[in-house]
């Protein structure tokens, strides 16, 4: 079958200028990801599309609870519970205090 695709969790686009750090959460479009490995501009990389993830960057001043909404933030430096203006990425998966800076998410795609 010409169309089949054997795993869905992930993607491979290129990199975009500057390319791209493992680990760091990026949206495409609204596709919300895990960058699996460092790669350099105009490389393809893996963007893990599903999954529950720890140490992701967390906006400070908010507390998340289990099951709370969680959005990257429009300039993509960060995980919130603000929708507006924001592409929503999944879950909280743990909890998380206000001074925290980085938290834990499952993936919604």
């Amino acid at each position: 079958m010409k169309n089949f695709r054997a795993n869905g969790d992930s993607i491979q686009p290129i990199a975009g200028v500057g390319g791209v750090v493992g680990g760091s959460i990026i949206a495409i479009v609204s596709l919300v990801g895990i960058v699996v490995a460092d790669a350099a501009e105009g490389e393809a990389y893996t963007l893990q599309l599903k999954g529950a993830f720890s140490d992701v960057p967390k906006a400070t001043g908010e507390s998340w609870a289990v099951g709370d909404k969680l959005y990257l933030k429009a300039d993509g430096t960060s995980l919130t519970k603000t929708a507006t203006n924001n592409t929503f990425a999944g879950y909280a998966y743990a909890t998380a205090q206000s001074a925290d800076t980085i938290g834990s998410i499952l993936l919604a795609n």
